[in-house]
């Protein structure tokens, strides 16, 4: 669900800029005569889940590096590195989510699971197929890569 109202954020970046921001300026410098449109700029909730180093997905990815990671200290970081914020809070009723302030409203994530469902694992599903190819040289390659355990 947090993939898709991320690309619901970004559309609506896009939407705004280019079919509201910038026909508004041409309007108003070609002189047209319209009714000005508001409209919500969401440019703080995409810093949120997309800023670098703090922002949500950026601190799931490190996360994802740290053998001792848990959902729970995921939550820590972004707590630690959000509160307060007017685009995420941290409900005190239940201690294993976060509710982002999307430009459709308030969306509540629980955090369990969040890790796992990170982890690439296409990538060892990738090396193990290669390993097992029928072209020795080719299953020669990712041989000692099939021995050795993936550090995540």
């Amino acid at each position: 669900q947090l993939c898709i109202n991320y690309a619901n954020e970004k559309l609506q970046l896009f939407f705004n800029d280019h079919m509201l921001a910038n026909e508004q300026q041409a309007y108003q410098e070609e002189g047209v005569e319209w009714k000005y449109v508001e409209f919500t700029d969401n440019a703080g909730v995409l810093k949120l889940l997309e800023g670098k180093p703090s922002g949500l997905l950026p601190a799931l990815d490190d996360q994802c590096l740290f053998a001792t990671a848990s959902d729970d200290t995921f939550l820590q970081v972004l707590a630690k590195a959000h509160t307060p914020s007017q685009d995420i809070s941290f409900p005190k009723l239940r201690r294993d989510a976060f509710v982002i302030n999307h430009s459709s409203g308030m969306v509540e994530y629980g955090v369990e699971g969040f890790l796992d469902k990170n982890k690439d694992l296409l990538f060892s599903d990738l090396t193990e197929a290669m390993a097992a190819s029928s072209e020795p040289f080719i299953a020669s390659l990712f041989e000692s890569a099939t021995t050795a355990t993936p550090t995540k």
